[in-house]
């Protein structure tokens, strides 16, 4: 019996004893830095993509702008453009400073021929210049200001031609001077029979492939052999 008493204490000694339980730790935050740290990373990533991705197509896009700049017809363009400009007030200072005013007393008179179609307020139809008929609200046919501006268009065009045909023969006297100064250097050079490399018209030897030409300098022949002992 006191065998049985003892064994049913220490069963319910046991049975009182309390279980070991796992409690996690509020102040372990190893997790929580675990996601942070794979976020941050994910967005540092990302960031280096896209400014990579960026720079990329900057770079891209300067690239193709500087070729189109140079290969392109924009530099000509502009200088053509520019050149043109100032041709043209040129040619405007000319015919306007020069030659029109010779020609003023000639077509001050050639301005004031109108027909009047509508007299104007003073119901008038004579009127000594085109100004007064304008300023009388007349209706008028100005033939003589067509006459003085066809005028002026032909003289324009005269000028215009006398530059260009300057112009011309200056290009084909350049051209000349060009074209004689390739011939006189062609004649200053000759060609190797072997190698056919341009060569000084003295030689006797090619400096390319060392072969002895058929013809030989005035007063100049073959190098001598050598004697040998």
């Amino acid at each position: 019996m006191a065998t049985t008493s003892n064994s049913i204490t220490d069963s319910q000694s046991n049975s009182n004893t309390p279980e070991p339980c796992i409690v996690d730790d509020p102040n372990d935050n190893t997790p929580l830095m675990d996601d942070m740290r794979e976020i941050v990373v994910n967005l540092s990533e990302t960031a280096r993509a896209g400014a990579s991705a960026a720079t990329k197509s900057v770079v891209t896009f300067w690239n193709d702008f500087g070729d189109f700049v140079d290969k392109g017809p924009v530099v000509e363009l502009g200088i053509g453009v520019i050149t043109g400009a100032a041709f043209s007030s040129v040619l405007t200072s000319f015919v306007e400073d020069i030659l029109t005013p010779p020609l003023s007393f000639l077509s001050s008179s050639i301005r004031n021929m109108f027909f009047v179609l509508k007299h104007g307020l003073s119901n008038s139809t004579l009127y000594p210049t085109l100004e007064s008929a304008k300023a009388d609200g007349a209706v008028t046919i100005n033939f003589g200001m067509f006459a003085d501006r066809l005028v002026s268009f032909f003289i324009t065009m005269l000028v215009m031609f006398w530059f260009i045909r300057i112009y011309r023969q200056a290009k084909r006297q350049l051209a000349a001077l060009r074209r004689e100064k390739e011939d006189e250097e062609q004649e200053q050079v000759t060609k190797c029979q072997w190698c056919r490399s341009s060569i000084d018209p003295e030689a006797y030897r090619c400096p390319n492939c060392t072969a002895l030409l058929d013809t030989y300098p005035p007063g100049r022949g073959p190098p001598l052999p050598r004697k040998t002992s």
